[in-house]
């Protein structure tokens, strides 16, 4: 009678499992590729990855030491820009200034990016 009632249950079992689709996981994977751009501060250069959506202000925020006020760059490696002299950091892409800040500025892929001192 055990051996019936097992039987029973094992062939319920089975058939219940008949005609459904088992879950697959799906896996979604994205490959991001790194892009380049050259930053330039003064007579220092460097060849920097960054990934897309980044601006030039995150990137400067991760490679050099920034000092900011209002999200004007005022230092950046511990050279200030001196207001008593008109000074301000500049910001150029691709040897033209910039028409955004730095912080709204979305790099891409192989611009040329020069932060220098300059006075008004």
């Amino acid at each position: 009678m055990k051996k019936l009632l097992l039987s029973i249950i094992i062939g319920l079992s089975l058939l219940s499992g008949c005609g459904q689709e088992p879950e697959v996981e799906k896996a979604i994977s994205a490959t991001v590729e790194n892009q380049v751009v050259t930053i330039s501060v003064q007579e220092e250069q460097l060849e920097v990855a960054f990934v897309e959506d980044q601006t030039a202000m995150d990137v400067m925020k991760n490679n050099f030491e920034l000092e900011e006020t209002d999200g004007f760059i005022t230092s950046i490696n511990g050279r200030k820009a001196d207001e008593s002299e008109n000074e301000f950091w500049s910001f150029i892409v691709n040897g033209e200034p910039a028409q955004v800040g730095a912080g709204s500025y979305e790099l891409n892929d192989g611009d040329e990016i020069l932060f220098e001192i300059d006075t008004w």
